[in-house]
């Protein structure tokens, strides 16, 4: 028992599991049903036949291959704690950048390891792709996210990562929904 009396059981639960404790990878088709709950954190009307959609359109066998699309996920003790999807496009300049939107990860503390956890395979992925900076879009629900990871001039990680706050995911009237939606959810509701 550690010298201050708690057992390491008690140490987790005060301060949360260690990021250690956590693993993120590319989402496969096959896991697309278990973090549905996770995605009605975020998204509380979005049904699981528009989830499974959308993530299919993340997981198109031609993209996911070349690694420029994809869906990640933090899983700890076999449950998905944390995910995001990304692509990875040029910009004007004809570098790759590396743009990250959808990010659905509990609140802190809890929350903490599993988004430190991702944001090390972002970077991974996006150094391999050679990628000069990351581009997160930040959801309400999600602001302590941009705490946690921006980085504009990449002193703290290896390359520049910037968040940015995007307006509500739950408009008001169908009007302004279709100005406000981005493009890749007008063709999940297109195909419904």
């Amino acid at each position: 028992m550690p010298h201050n009396g708690r057992s390491p059981i008690w140490q987790t639960m005060l301060n949360g599991p260690a990021i250690s404790e956590f693993r993120s990878y590319r989402m496969s088709t096959d896991k697309v049903d278990q973090a549905y709950p996770l995605v009605r954190e975020l998204r509380r009307k979005e049904t699981l036949q528009a989830w499974r959609i959308y993530a299919q359109s993340y997981l198109a066998l031609k993209l996911v291959k070349e690694g420029h699309r994809g869906i990640l996920v933090s899983e700890h003790r076999g449950y998905i704690r944390g995910l995001l999807s990304y692509d990875i496009l040029p910009d004007w300049f004809d570098h790759e950048v590396m743009t990250v939107r959808d990010v659905i990860i509990p609140v802190l503390p809890a929350g903490q390891p599993a988004a430190r956890c991702l944001l090390e395979k972002l970077l991974e992925i996006s150094e391999a792709h050679r990628c000069v900076r990351i581009s997160v879009d930040v959801t309400k629900g999600m602001e302590w996210l941009a705490r946690e990871w921006s980085d504009p001039a990449g002193r703290l990680f290896r390359l520049s990562v910037t968040c940015f706050f995007t307006v509500s995911q739950e408009p008001t009237s169908s009007e302004t929904a279709q100005h406000r939606q981005r493009p890749h959810l007008r063709l999940v509701e297109q195909r419904q």
